[in-house]
């Protein structure tokens, strides 16, 4: 992370948490682009306070700092839009992973009991020889997954617009759509005034 900060503002790790199976799901996100900094603005998405790292030069040029988050806003995304809208900004999303993160929206649904005994078993795991690669391969096979799952739901949402297309309803709003145009370009004529 110190590397990437050398070219950076703020970077984060590889986007990827650790479900309550012990599976690691991938997220793709990319700070670098602006099409991410979108999706983040308009509500559709944001990465977890794990895994960030940022300078102190540039915590510095933002206008407030950590304050208090407005009630229905998660306190992360509050404080990575101060962090967008830094005029020069430039973010990094790391390829590795370095951290490991157990969100919360998953692991309520297991004891505090067995909550515990998977961090002691990460942790554990995480202090022996060769758990770096481990987690490597992890990343590889998370990050595979990730991309057939958006394949499959982009099918799906095809067949779906193709189903949706076929229906009396599509195709009257199609048909008006069309008409669109001329419409404007009647209301422009000087005899329709």
């Amino acid at each position: 992370m110190a590397r990437l900060l050398e070219n950076a503002d703020f970077a984060h790790s590889a986007p990827a948490y650790l479900d309550e199976q012990g599976q690691l799901v991938f997220m793709p996100w990319d700070l670098s682009r602006p099409e991410f900094a979108w999706l983040m603005r308009s509500g559709k998405g944001s990465i977890g306070l794990t895994g960030a790292a940022h300078t102190l030069e540039a915590y510095r040029r933002l206008p407030y700092g950590w304050r208090t988050t407005p009630a229905g806003l998660p306190t992360d995304r509050y404080m990575w839009l101060q962090w967008l809208d830094l005029p020069g900004f430039k973010g990094v999303t790391a390829e590795r992973l370095t951290h490991l993160h157990l969100p919360d929206h998953g692991w309520r649904s297991i004891t505090e009991a067995e909550r515990a005994a998977a961090l002691a078993d990460w942790f554990r795991r995480s202090r022996e020889a060769g758990f770096a690669e481990e987690l490597e391969v992890a990343l590889a096979a998370a990050i595979r997954r990730a991309g057939e799952d958006y394949r499959i739901q982009e099918r799906e949402t095809a067949l779906l617009v193709k189903a949706m297309e076929s229906t009396r309803t599509w195709r009257a709003r199609s048909a008006l759509l069309r008409l669109a145009p001329l419409r404007a370009l009647l209301a422009r004529r000087p005899e329709a005034r």
